[in-house]
């Protein structure tokens, strides 16, 4: 009995879920311990083991998994307490629980916040003209037509402001190229797309007037 027992547990594995190992607040370390953790509570147990056992287990150095511990006590989620400290071999063994509810919240907004910043990341850098632009736009300032050749690598903004368009539009196709440079070819497939598109009805996008389509075509090097 006891020889099944031991084979059973050397079969064990602890298992991380989806949104616990995608977190990027915890580290590797804390992710499999806390897992570890939500292991005994599947099975209704409470861990009791001491910070040796857990430093054994876990391949890790005594004052290790202490660091361990303490970095996860700060989350509410988390909960360890000290019971039976042994004077002679200065240990003691630990209550550790994990508030499955409080962890779903903690991921949860965690998601919600790294979708939050990276939108907004996403919309400053779609929503502000460099300064000097915003000058030239409100200046009228465009130097004279330059010629490209399709395999040139152009500013997008400088080539936007050459044909005129305005600044909602600028950032509409900034948004488009999700770069300040690209290759003139990729323009120029752009473009003409909105030429011939806004020659169908219920057209809703960006529209080019005949004299952005006279600088556009002057625009190209033969």
């Amino acid at each position: 009995m006891k020889e099944k027992i031991k084979e059973k547990q050397n079969k064990n594995f602890v298992m991380v879920k989806n949104d616990l190992m995608a977190s990027t607040e915890l580290s590797s370390t804390q992710k499999l311990f806390v897992s570890y953790i939500l292991g005994w509570q599947k099975n209704n147990l409470i861990c009791k083991e001491t910070n040796s056992n857990l430093a054994s287990r876990f391949g890790m150095k005594y004052g290790g998994i202490r660091s361990v511990i303490r970095e996860l006590n700060k989350h509410d989620f988390f909960k360890a307490e000290s019971y039976d400290y042994d004077k002679r071999t200065s240990t003691s063994g630990h209550e550790i629980k994990v508030n499955e509810t409080k962890l779903l919240n903690f991921l949860t907004l965690e998601l919600a916040n790294s979708h939050s910043t990276e939108d907004k990341k996403e919309e400053e850098s779609i929503s502000i003209l460099p300064e000097d632009l915003v000058a030239k736009l409100e200046e009228s300032e465009v130097e004279s037509l330059p010629k490209y050749s399709i395999s040139d690598t152009v500013n997008l903004y400088e080539v936007l402001l050459q044909l005129k368009f305005n600044q909602d539009d600028m950032l509409k196709i900034k948004e488009h190229f999700k770069s300040e440079t690209i290759i003139f070819d990729l323009f120029v497939d752009y473009f003409i797309e909105l030429e011939i598109g806004q020659k169908f009805q219920n057209y809703k996008g960006i529209k080019v007037s005949d004299e952005q389509i006279d600088l556009f075509h002057n625009m190209i090097s033969t």
